[in-house]
């Protein structure tokens, strides 16, 4: 298994986490958490070259994982608080203690908790190293040009792409969290230099027809010391420098671009 590869099914578990919140599986949801935290730390262990203790249970790779951070290092201090207990606390991830009434077992506050320590897990692995390939900032917003119109989102955060797709007529915000290939990257920073992305203009004004001065589609991006913010008044890009960039977002990076 490769770092990436263990990266990859931490976010899987953690975006089927958010899946089972949204549908009121919260027993199903409490297994994702717990996987996606199991191969989060699987994952900083390969990446510093060590060997995870896969397959030995989540008390022994959150002890190794553990034992491998230095003691002022903020993630460590930030695993003791999502996690704090060696074994996965089980009025979260197994059955009611017998302090709890059962009354109490499975209730709101209970579902509340989940939640929280569902994007407090979320947050937790996005604190876990990357390649120096990935950016710093990346944050592609289509807004609708109408009412009925679909809104988009995909924005880098931390360690993962996050995405959002509005559809009005299904009336739903459907959130994914996904961790394209590592080695994707440095393909897509070629096409950007091809197509001259980081010498764009603030502001495209292509002749559209449309004198709205809202707009329709901002890029926000910075890697390697470089940073740039454009917009666009038109609702779908006119130039061909920008059909390449949402192209290469779409192959490249494997992240659908509705435009």
């Amino acid at each position: 298994m490769t770092p990436h590869w263990c990266l990859t099914t931490a976010f899987r578990n953690l975006d089927s986490a958010l899946s089972d919140l949204r549908a009121g599986r919260f027993d199903s949801a409490c297994d994702h958490i717990a996987s996606g935290a199991y191969w989060a730390m699987e994952y900083w262990l390969k990446w510093h070259g060590l060997d995870g203790p896969h397959g030995n249970g989540w008390a022994t790779v959150r002890q190794a994982f553990l034992n491998a951070l230095d003691e002022g290092d903020p993630l460590r201090g930030l695993t003791l608080k999502v996690f704090a207990a060696q074994a996965l606390e089980r009025p979260i991830f197994g059955l009611p203690p017998d302090n709890i009434p059962t009354t109490e077992w499975h209730g709101p506050k209970w579902r509340d908790d989940v939640a929280a320590l569902a994007q407090a897990t979320i947050a937790l692995v996005d604190r876990m190293p990357v390649p120096p390939e990935c950016p710093q900032t990346f944050r592609l917003s289509l807004d609708p040009a109408f009412d009925d119109a679909q809104y988009h989102l995909i924005e880098w955060q931390g360690a993962h792409l996050f995405c959002t797709y509005h559809n009005p007529y299904l009336r739903t915000v459907h959130p994914s969290l996904l961790v394209p290939g590592f080695e994707r990257w440095p393909r897509f920073w070629q096409i950007a230099d091809r197509i001259g992305l980081w010498h764009w203009p603030r502001r495209f004004d292509p002749d559209t027809g449309t004198d709205s001065p809202i707009p329709r589609w901002r890029l926000e991006i910075t890697h390697n010391g470089r940073t740039l913010h454009t917009e666009a008044p038109a609702q779908f890009p006119t130039d061909r420098r920008v059909a390449a960039l949402f192209q290469a977002v779409e192959r490249v990076l494997d992240v659908p671009v509705y435009w």
